[in-house]
């Protein structure tokens, strides 16, 4: 079952239609619609089918084909606006609320709809907002778009290239919406309800609502938490520093885990970038933090969240504060800072619950840019106890014929060896390349693999320098794995999300854990 399926039978799970319903759902799916028109399915059904769900509203570019005009699409002409509604909407039980002209341009209209649904076990209400422009005396469709009822969520449409916010209303202490520096048009529609529209510089424009003389800040609801952090083999002009701040954790010790990879000489050719991890220097001493923003803006935290200028901070490690799932930081306040001069940059720690440093700093302030963790600080990972252990298993392998690479001759040896210790001797003769110790730590009584020297050909093909690299670090993951006898694999969870980061199969093959076969076709 697929998202998309799952969203579908949670909404429609308990909902029953009427024969007149489920004929406007199967004449709004088949209707051969343009890229003009190509809203309609996806509004008709959810009119039908009571969707609140923005998956349904996004064309698919790839499934539009150019064709000659259809019948359908001269359809969404008329004479009148009252005429175009009906047109469209004339299947569903729809009330027109109230019509708006000129709206954008002088030859326009916005007409808002209420369509109400009631059947056996459901009532569902939704608003419909068509856009209309008037061409050589008739009105033609432009766009139809869906108002959700939640006065915490808006919508945004694009019309004449432009971004424009608009929301559903029913709260009546609120007095204004504000998008950006804009103050949004309120149109009292149906009894409680009012319906705003505002045009926005952008999609991460802020929105606000003015209630008892008071502003908040709409919240976006979103946060992303992701961090990659490259493993780099550095060169004689980077510098390496091991750095035990806490200014960048977000949940995994990013940032700490290994020695990092400091170029001192990166903005001597290379212009500073918002996003970027950068090492300063400070009264305390030096610090990891992450460049905001470059360009002399006006940056402000509002309830947790970062504006640059009028606009959300859109990178993905920077929706909304959040510090091992604690979102409250900062949630009641409004900072505004000081705005950089030409020879600064604005920065921010990852960690917003540490005392890292906010603001302006001089480009001077900055040492270097952080490329990544130094790969040469991993090799240290196989502790004395862990090489004697694979010094053991190698002498006794070297003693073997290929075709007596099983169990037994082993058992001796790992019987009291982890699963994560055994792994960590198959990814460090990974890296070595010594195939007959890797071959012998496979469980060969199921799923078994091919003969050694068709497995050796194999190997060597995938083995790269990359590769390699990689091992060194699968080799610190395997301390931090778990096995799961459930699924018979050895995973490596991340710390907030419980989401699976890497796995190894494995088995217990008489005693002892081996690598199950799969894991070699995949590598």
């Amino acid at each position: 079952m697929n998202k998309f399926q799952k969203e579908r039978d949670e909404i429609f799970g308990t909902k029953k239609l009427s024969e007149e319903q489920k004929r406007a759902v199967i004449d709004a799916v088949h209707a051969p619609l343009k890229r003009k028109t190509q809203w309609l399915t996806a509004v008709v059904v959810a009119g039908v089918l009571g969707i609140s769900s923005f998956l349904l509203f996004v064309p698919n570019e790839q499934q539009v084909v150019e064709e000659e005009p259809s019948p359908i699409e001269n359809q969404y002409t008329a004479t009148t606006l009252e005429q175009l509604t009906e047109q469209q909407l004339g299947n569903m039980p729809f009330k027109t609320l109230k019509i708006v002209e000129p709206f954008v341009t002088n030859n326009d209209a916005l007409i808002i709809n209420k369509v109400q649904w009631e059947g056996e076990g459901f009532d569902d209400l939704q608003y419909y907002l068509l856009y209309a422009e008037k061409n050589n005396g008739k009105w033609e469709q432009q766009n139809l778009f869906p108002g959700f009822v939640n006065d915490n969520r808006w919508n945004n449409v694009t019309l004449h290239n432009e971004d424009y916010f608009y929301g559903i209303l029913t709260d009546n202490e609120v007095e204004n919406v504000i998008v950006g520096n804009t103050e949004a048009s309120l149109w009292d529609v149906d009894g409680n309800t009012r319906v705003w529209f505002a045009k926005a510089k952008s999609i991460n424009t802020p929105v606000y609502y003015e209630k008892n003389e008071t502003r908040s800040l709409l919240s976006i609801g979103w946060t992303n938490l992701s961090t990659t952090i490259p493993f780099i083999e550095g060169n004689a002009n980077e510098q390496t520093l091991r750095y035990t701040g806490d200014t960048m954790y977000r949940g995994n010790k990013e940032y700490t885990e290994f020695p990092l990879l400091i170029d001192p000489y990166y903005y001597g050719q290379n212009p500073y970038n918002s996003g970027d991890v950068v090492a300063i220097e400070t009264l305390n001493g030096v610090e990891i933090t992450r460049i905001i923003d470059t360009n002399q803006n006006k940056v402000t935290i509002d309830e947790s969240k970062i504006i640059i200028g009028e606009n959300f901070v859109s990178y993905e490690f920077y929706l909304a504060a959040n510090y091992n799932g604690d979102t409250s930081i900062y949630l009641d306040e409004r900072i505004e800072f000081t705005r950089t001069e030409s020879d600064e940059v604005f920065v921010h720690p990852d960690n917003w619950g540490s005392s890292g440093t906010r603001g302006p700093i001089s480009k001077e302030a900055i040492k270097g840019k952080v490329i990544g963790y130094d790969l040469h600080g991993v090799t240290n990972t196989m502790t004395q106890q862990d090489l004697n252990l694979f010094s053991e298993v190698q002498e006794m392998v070297q003693k073997m014929k290929w075709r007596e690479y099983a169990v037994n001759p082993l058992n001796t040896i790992l019987k009291d060896a982890s699963a994560q210790s055994v792994a960590k001797l198959y990814f460090y003769a990974h890296y070595l390349e010594d195939y007959e110790t890797m071959y012998a730590l496979i469980n060969q009584s199921q799923n078994t693999p091919p003969p050694y020297k068709q497995w050796v050909e194999n190997m060597k093909l995938v083995t790269t320098k990359s590769s390699k690299q990689r091992l060194l670090v699968n080799i610190y993951e395997a301390n931090r794995m778990t096995m799961n006898t459930a699924t018979k694999r050895l995973e490596w969870l991340d710390e907030n999300s419980g989401q699976t980061i890497s796995y190894l199969p494995m088995v217990k093959d008489e005693g002892i854990w081996k690598i199950t076969y799969e894991t070699v076709k995949r590598n």
